[in-house]
């Protein structure tokens, strides 16, 4: 076999497809890295978990605590990359009133949740009850991973100690970013891979080919099937139904099958249908044909006055591509255009022909080739 190794480049093309996306509410944190929206925090009080900056409710006893050891975080995951194209931050009240309020913090993205990058910067926010900072963002880069980075809070920068940020709720702004991979063409393309393959080349293959013989049996024979015009619907004795029946009325007449296979053959029979006064049984000749000149194989005996009878002969092994069938004369005289003789269906017993392919040192017969494409790895 051939082939011919060749190295093929593949070009890809990245794109991404936006659909926007809803803010589930929360009633537990959940698991940051899981399949579903959650939460977690630096810090987490018993009575002001993580959670309850997401769930919907700005009530004076809903908030997220994070405790007053800077600095504090608040992180939000989503399993489908999100851009974040806005974010109402609103504050909590705690026992001191409004000082919880945010002061210096970060919104921050990553991709992993391990390294961040700064994607927002607040600066030294003022007092205010339930103040909301409403940050709009506009970003080229989605996470999954994003989370709220305080250094300190409003108290902090009043006052020598701090009371730590309290979060009422996040509302978050965002579109879901699905990555799609597909090809692109040597001059729009984002990245590409190289393969090695083995390109086959044409090449010719022959086949030897040998005529042999099946085993014996007895078979309809198969072929052009022709008669001369004194009978009448003769592919009925070919076609395998004891219902039906060819006929004819003289004995000159006769059936030509020219057969799509050669055969050596050893016996035939002919069934036939005798009705008082409307039939007569008569028996069947049958003959080899070569280059238009016929040869009489064998007269078939048999033929009797009963509803239905059979007509044949057993002979030597003649091959034949061409037969010739005749009625003769039978028990109760020949055949007139009033009383025909029916013939229901006529059968041979012997060998057909049939190719095998042989290998080039068996004897063959003839050979064939063929155009192929012919490939190897290696």
């Amino acid at each position: 076999m051939r082939a011919v190794k060749d190295t093929i480049t593949h070009y890809w093309k990245r794109e991404e497809t936006e659909t926007p996306w809803t803010q589930p509410v929360l009633s537990a944190n959940g698991t940051i890295g899981g399949d579903s929206f959650a939460c977690a925090a630096s810090f987490e009080g018993s009575a002001y978990p993580a959670w309850k900056a997401f769930d919907n409710n700005t009530g004076d006893n809903s908030f997220w605590g994070s405790g007053n050891s800077y600095p504090v975080w608040l992180e939000w995951y989503n399993p489908n990359s999100i851009k974040i194209s806005n974010i109402k931050i609103t504050n909590g009240i705690d026992i001191y009133g409004d000082v919880g309020n945010l002061c210096d913090f970060y919104i921050q993205g990553s991709d992993d949740g391990n390294v961040w990058e700064n994607v927002y910067t607040g600066v030294n926010r003022t007092s205010g009850v339930k103040l909301v900072t409403n940050i709009d963002l506009s970003l080229s880069k989605s996470y999954k991973f994003w989370r709220l980075y305080c250094l300190n809070d409003y108290s902090y920068q009043q006052v020598t100690t701090s009371n730590g940020v309290d979060i009422s709720e996040i509302k978050i702004t965002a579109t879901t970013v699905e990555e799609t991979i597909t090809p692109g063409t040597a001059q729009d393309y984002d990245f590409y891979t190289t393969e090695e393959v083995y390109k086959a080349v044409q090449d010719a293959v022959t086949h030897y080919w040998q005529y042999t013989w099946g085993e014996s049996s007895t078979f309809t024979p198969e072929g052009e099937i022709t008669a001369t015009s004194g009978w009448s619907n003769v592919t009925n004795a070919f076609d395998g139904a004891s219902s039906t029946y060819a006929s004819c009325g003289t004995l000159t007449d006769y059936i030509d099958v020219v057969l799509n296979t050669p055969v050596k053959i050893t016996s035939f029979n002919a069934s036939g249908i005798y009705a008082a006064g409307a039939a007569r049984a008569c028996n069947v000749a049958i003959y080899n044909v070569v280059d238009g000149v016929e040869t009489l194989i064998a007269n078939g005996t048999g033929a009797s006055q009963r509803s239905t009878y059979n007509t044949g002969a057993t002979f030597s092994e003649v091959e034949a591509s061409h037969l010739r069938f005749y009625l003769i004369s039978g028990p109760n005289g020949n055949p007139t255009t009033s009383y025909k003789t029916r013939i229901i269906e006529i059968t041979l017993t012997g060998k057909k022909q049939k190719i095998v392919e042989v290998t080039s040192s068996d004897p063959y017969d003839y050979t064939t080739t063929e155009n192929i494409y012919k490939g190897v790895n290696q």
